[in-house]
């Protein structure tokens, strides 16, 4: 009478194939990506909404919108004084430009600032706007040049006209 050994049912089943579990992985990861596309990250819900689990849509909240995209400085003589005119608004002394400056970088820092000064500025004055911009911490302070004398613009080209 033959003996069954134990050492054929261990070789039986160290023959088992992984290969239909390892589908079976592969297909449940597949199905979970793809369902998950569609899905709303959960930090744009409220935690009252999400705790109550009402399934109400909550509005997302938008940054504002950039009130300011530039800064236009104009500084021009009128008399013996220096003024600043900023969005059709005349500034009489350059003390009275600070608090205004200071105000708008705290809104928004990072608009630039473009400073037009006319020829006959005097250059303390100049320098008095661009160290009241600096101190005032705006990131990006721009000086608008006049275009050269003497160079006409470039030619637009001909027109064609379709026959």
């Amino acid at each position: 009478m033959k003996v069954p050994s134990y050492t054929r049912r261990r070789d039986s089943r160290e023959m088992l194939s992984m290969t239909p579990m390892i589908d079976i992985v592969f297909l449940l990861l597949i199905f979970f990506v793809c369902a998950s596309i569609g899905q709303r990250p959960l930090f744009y819900f409220s935690s009252e909404s999400v705790a109550a689990g009402t399934g109400v849509d909550v509005p997302i909240e938008q940054p504002p919108p950039k009130l300011l995209e530039k800064i236009d400085l104009k500084i021009r003589r009128q008399g013996e004084q220096t003024v600043v005119e900023m969005d059709g608004r005349t500034i009489d002394s350059l003390e009275a430009l600070r608090p205004v400056l200071l105000e708008l970088s705290e809104l928004a820092s990072d608009v630039p600032v473009n400073i037009d000064a006319a020829d006959e500025i005097p250059y303390a004055d100049l320098i008095a706007v661009l160290d009241i911009c600096r101190e005032t911490k705006f990131e990006s302070l721009n000086f608008v040049l006049p275009p050269p004398k003497g160079r006409r613009p470039a030619a637009a080209p001909p027109k064609r006209y379709a026959e």
